[in-house]
């Protein structure tokens, strides 16, 4: 994440490295909200966020999803996010800290018992 300056002021750029792993689109959504959002967010804060995300790629010319749809896929995506990602940073927990990794692990709770507001995971 970069701020940029333009005319009026700065604008925010998110540069992802990762644009050729394949996953759903809400892939990347997910660790954002779980990288960037408190541990004690509200769920109305996730929910404009997910749905926010949702119209963009739409409006970028990705598939139209219903809502459940999409944010199905979010709560997959949180489950990947799991065990690719945060699975791998608890090892190297074990051999060089990493700082961020507790709030990081107490957000992901957080999102994923809002975007699993069903149950279906449980």
């Amino acid at each position: 994440v970069a701020l940029r300056p333009e005319a009026g002021g700065h604008r925010i750029s998110v540069y992802d490295w990762e644009l050729s792993t394949i996953g759903p689109p809400q892939r990347d959504l997910a660790e954002w909200l779980c990288f960037t959002l408190p541990p004690d967010v509200a769920p109305a804060v996730v929910w404009r966020l997910v749905d926010r995300h949702r119209d963009a790629f739409v409006a970028a010319g990705g598939p139209v999803t219903d809502p459940a749809g999409w944010h199905a896929g979010l709560v997959s995506s949180l489950a990947m996010l799991l065990v690719d990602r945060l699975a791998t940073y608890t090892m190297i927990q074990r051999v060089r800290p990493q700082a961020f990794l507790p709030r990081v692990v107490q957000t992901w709770a957080r999102v994923f018992a809002i975007a699993d507001e069903d149950g279906q995971w449980r």
